[in-house]
């Protein structure tokens, strides 16, 4: 663990400010979580570092360890001096699919990014993500 810390803090000097993205956070196990909060309160760490992660917010509930672990990190945000901010990216209904379309393909008829959005909805159910990729 502080060996990892060591690598990071080292990272950190050469590549400030430095990101780490962490993806898939509603299936972090404890050791992962723990990490996570060892990397961010390192008030030894003089250098930027940044973390975000992300995570399916239906997969996470008040039980889970990963709501806990924000819960827990959100208290220590001012002892530590970090920032817990969180970003909710919802669902796309029919309106904001119709409206990615049209953003994409300008010259799309009403009708045509209708259907297309519909499609788009049944397949991708609305994740934002995948509505791009569609």
């Amino acid at each position: 663990k502080h060996a990892f810390r060591l690598l990071i803090r080292t990272f950190c000097g050469h590549f400030a400010p430095m990101v780490l993205f962490l993806d898939d956070l509603q299936w972090a196990d404890v050791s992962s979580l723990q990490m996570i909060d060892y990397l961010i309160c390192d008030t030894e760490n003089e250098s930027s570092l940044m973390i975000i992660g992300a995570y399916r917010s239906d997969d996470v509930d008040e039980n889970s360890l990963l709501h806990n672990k924000i819960l827990a990190l959100r208290d220590k945000s001012v002892t530590y001096n970090f920032h817990v901010t969180e970003v909710d990216i919802p669902i796309f209904d029919i309106d904001d699919v119709i409206a990615t379309i049209k953003a994409i393909f300008l010259s799309v008829d009403e009708d045509e990014s209708t259907a297309l959005a519909e499609l788009c909805l049944k397949r991708t159910l609305g994740n934002p993500y995948f509505v791009l990729e569609f």
